[in-house]
């Protein structure tokens, strides 16, 4: 697998989980005129994955800061690691561009 790909299951994973504690993007967007933006990404390759392989993605919030989230993941194989990664995301004023606060909607659906 290449290995660009990860960073596309890395996104689903966490859309798929902010979705599931409440997010709701278009509503965020468009009532608060707030986005997350990725800044910073780190990812540990540790063994390939091939394609058809089943795999699982662990994923919890690392850090949450005024403006920033950051999201760390494991992705497994049966019982092999084959990738860690840490994704940093900042919150966004859509309009200007610039960082702002995280909502509080989103502050609160965060465990």
């Amino acid at each position: 697998m290449h290995h660009a790909v990860y960073l596309r299951w890395l996104e689903d994973a966490r859309a798929t989980w902010l979705r599931e504690h409440g997010i709701d993007f278009r509503a965020m967007e468009r009532d608060e005129r707030a986005g997350f933006a990725v800044w910073k990404a780190d990812l540990r390759y540790h063994r390939p994955a091939f394609l058809d392989d089943a795999l699982a993605i662990e994923l919890w919030v690392g850090d949450l800061g005024r403006a920033k989230i950051r999201f760390d993941y494991r992705v497994w194989r049966d019982e092999t690691l084959l990738l860690e990664a840490q994704v940093h995301l900042a919150c966004i004023d859509l309009d200007r561009l610039r960082a702002r606060g995280l909502p509080a909607s989103v502050r609160a659906a965060i465990p």
